[in-house]
């Protein structure tokens, strides 16, 4: 090889090194980023940094020190980026919904389905009594496996607990499925607690909320560490976990 050719080669090689580096340890770091998906969810994921759920999230950070990424998206797009492994976990997540072989946490709160009539009809108590009922519900949101094993219900769909809390005021619908959640979330807001009443004690059903995480090494190891973090804060700090609601009483 000519000497020529050598320098060439050398500062080539050299150049490669000097200007390539960058990138790869760039590669390198965002490989070891922590990228937590969230979406709305009114009173418990509000923005970035305001609601009940983030306010977990939070908590749950902070005894881990960990320095993380909080992507606020809607909720198909943050599945989507954990279906093609953008983001590292997402919360709050169902069973029903949970990608298969995703690791999912210790439970950060129960979804705990109700049935919401006006006060001025009877409160509905059993399974029976919703038969002759024309039934509102949310589309997308999970009722619990039970409820999908009566198809013979009269179900209708609206976009969000707000719209059927005012169909149910109206007259329009006869009951709402909720939750103690979000849907008793939206009689607050809209100042509904005088027209509207539930049984507390009827539970169509009670599921589990938590976080999901890729299932590879970092993924289940972050998994590990974050069910422990919710251990501890459920022994520590019961406040921040499993919220009871506005209210628990049939006069709402």
């Amino acid at each position: 090889m000519s000497s020529n050719r050598l320098i060439y080669d050398t500062a080539l090689k050299l150049f490669l090194l000097i200007f390539l580096l960058p990138y790869h340890l760039l590669a390198s770091a965002n490989d070891d980023r922590v990228i937590i998906g969230t979406y709305f969810v009114p009173g418990y994921v509000e923005n970035k940094t305001s609601g009940k759920y983030i306010k977990q999230f939070k908590e749950i950070v902070g005894l881990l020190d960990l320095d993380v990424q909080l992507e606020l998206q809607p909720t198909r797009r943050i599945q989507h980026n954990f279906l093609s492994r953008n983001i590292t976990g997402y919360f709050p997540e169902l069973v029903e919904f949970m990608p298969d072989e995703a690791c999912r946490t210790e439970a950060i709160d129960q979804k705990i389905v109700h049935i919401f009539t006006r006060k001025d009809r009877r409160l509905v108590s059993y399974w029976q009594q919703l038969d002759d009922l024309q039934i509102g519900a949310v589309s997308g949101y999970s009722y619990g496996n039970e409820l999908y094993a009566r198809p013979h219900l009269k179900i209708t769909y609206s976009k969000n607990d707000v719209a059927n809390i005012k169909m149910l005021i109206a007259g329009r619908i006869d009951a709402v499925l909720g939750d103690h959640a979000t849907t008793l979330e939206a009689i607050q807001s809209l100042k509904a607690q005088d027209y509207v009443k539930y049984d507390p004690k009827f539970k169509l059903a009670v599921m589990d909320v938590f976080w999901v995480f890729q299932n590879d090494t970092k993924g289940l190891e972050l998994c590990r560490s974050v069910s422990k973090a919710i251990s501890s804060l459920k022994a520590n700090k019961p406040g921040v976990l499993f919220f009871d609601g506005i209210d628990t009483k049939e006069e709402l």
